[in-house]
């Protein structure tokens, strides 16, 4: 992907991150009941595991996915691994600026562990695919190795 075209999603998604992380009130909000009532369902129907604090959890993870993925395919080589600090960093700042300034919102470890989790998977998914693209081109074949040279064709012409 055109690197403009990368840093133009990163921006949006800094953008919806940020009114995600510091959103006065928590973003379920008003369905919070919804999720509790399917978390009920759930358990009567044997995926007691599926209950809210799955629901939460895996959300965090999900959020920081994009911001892994985003900032690794913006960063080259092994830098990309300075990416898992960045996606901490940004998550801690979020739960910091929640205890500071949001008297509504309620930061905690789990959020911060969830969130870098999310953020490191994003980031390894980039390690790997650019490892398998590199791994595909050092094995690729010469492809046209059994043609004549350029130099051989052009001396050939001038005899």
């Amino acid at each position: 992907m055109p690197r403009p075209v990368l840093v133009a999603l990163f921006a949006m998604y800094l953008v919806a991150l940020a009114l995600i992380g510091f959103w006065p009130h928590t973003i379920d909000r008003g369905v919070d009941g919804s999720i509790w009532e399917v978390a009920g369902w759930c358990s009567w129907n044997g995926c007691g595991w599926l209950d809210y604090r799955f629901v939460e959890r895996a959300a965090n993870v999900i959020l920081f996915l994009p911001f892994g993925i985003l900032l690794a395919s913006l960063m080259r080589g092994r830098w990309r691994l300075v990416a898992i600090i960045v996606c901490v960093a940004v998550s801690a700042g979020i739960e910091l600026g929640q205890l500071l300034f949001l008297p509504n919102r309620y930061p905690s470890l789990s959020d911060l562990l969830t969130n870098s989790l999310g953020g490191t998977l994003g980031v390894l998914v980039v390690v790997a695919v650019s490892a398998i693209r590199t791994r595909r081109v050092r094995r690729a074949p010469a492809a046209v190795s059994w043609l004549p040279k350029r130099e051989d064709l052009l001396s050939n012409l001038d005899s």
